[in-house]
């Protein structure tokens, strides 16, 4: 395998196994879910495109990268990531936390309720919420938003982390050719 692809392997591997264990902790712990887990399991996903970025341009390309090189390498972590979160997730919500889905349904109807939504609004919005949570509809749609976040992280990582090679090197590499 291409060092490219393992270390992005390997750096997705981390986050996706991170992000899951975090979870796990928290439901061993009982913690509920809410918005500042979801920007804990970012922050992980960001930390390992960061990581892994920084290790791909330093240690495999000799520490001079473009951005193309660096953004393709980002997606590919996130890939792996959003692969790993997403089968963890449905994991989840199928065999540790079945009733997670009803939780979140009661939640919704309450909030939509509170917010002076009418009945048959409400109704219409919770079945359609049902249809997201079927396990393979949530897999592709949870996959789909990580890669999508994980593709922005890996353009501002990119723009960031690029690196060109100074024209001095490359005309004594072409030189030494």
């Amino acid at each position: 395998m291409n060092p490219k692809r393992q270390t992005a392997i390997k750096w997705g591997l981390i986050g996706g196994v991170s992000s899951a264990l975090l979870g796990l902790l928290f439901f061993i712990l009982n913690v509920k879910s809410s918005s500042w887990l979801n920007y804990l399991s970012f922050a992980v996903m960001i930390g390992v495109i960061i990581a892994g970025t920084y290790e791909f341009r330093d240690k495999i390309l000799g520490g001079f990268a473009s951005l193309k090189q660096l953004l393709g390498f980002g997606i590919l972590v996130a890939l792996v990531y959003g692969l790993i979160s997403s089968i963890w997730a449905v994991f989840f919500m199928e065999v540790l936390n079945p009733e997670l889905v009803k939780e979140i349904l009661l939640d919704t109807e309450i909030r939509m309720e509170e917010q002076g939504i009418s009945d048959e609004q409400i109704k219409q919005a919770l079945e359609v919420t049902k249809k997201m949570m079927k396990p393979y509809i949530f897999f592709f749609t949870s996959l789909f938003s990580i890669l999508f976040f994980g593709s922005l992280v890996s353009l501002l990582t990119s723009v960031v982390m690029r690196k060109y090679k100074p024209e001095e090197i490359i005309i004594e590499e072409k030189l030494a050719e």
